[in-house]
């Protein structure tokens, strides 16, 4: 992640470099570096979370043993192999939680994990995936 952020602002400040004579590339690139400084910093100072998926939807709760958490869907916004970026948006809520995951935080489970993240979901049954008969 902080590869990212530093990689973002060499480019925010290469492109505010093009032109010297054009000073509000220079507080464009000033205003997403603090951007990208806010969230790399507020991604930090999450407290951990655990992320299962049960089979039919995912569920995001803190440590604790006792906590079911909050039901929503997980998409992935950032697959660098050994590191995920996901986006976790809560059922019946518009705000989302950006979870970054490392392959050693997973216990072993990094495919599985991978896996039920970019298999397809399952529809709705219907009465003719159901397996219903008309009468």
């Amino acid at each position: 992640m902080l590869a990212l952020c530093a990689l973002a602002v060499v480019a925010a400040l290469a492109w505010a470099a093009q032109r010297g004579d054009a000073p509000w590339r220079y507080v464009a690139a000033f205003i997403g570096i603090a951007v990208a400084a806010s969230w790399m910093v507020e991604l930090r100072m999450r407290p951990a979370a655990r992320l299962r998926w049960d089979g039919a939807v995912w569920r995001l709760a803190s440590p604790r043993p006792d906590d079911d958490g909050l039901e929503g869907e997980a998409s992935v916004a950032i697959d660098l192999g050994d590191r995920l970026l996901l986006r976790f948006v809560p059922t019946g809520r518009r705000l989302s939680r950006w979870l970054p995951l490392h392959r050693n935080a997973t216990e072993g489970d990094w495919h599985a994990l991978r896996c039920a993240l970019h298999a397809r979901r399952p529809g709705p049954a219907t009465p003719a995936t159901a397996g219903a008969i008309d009468a």
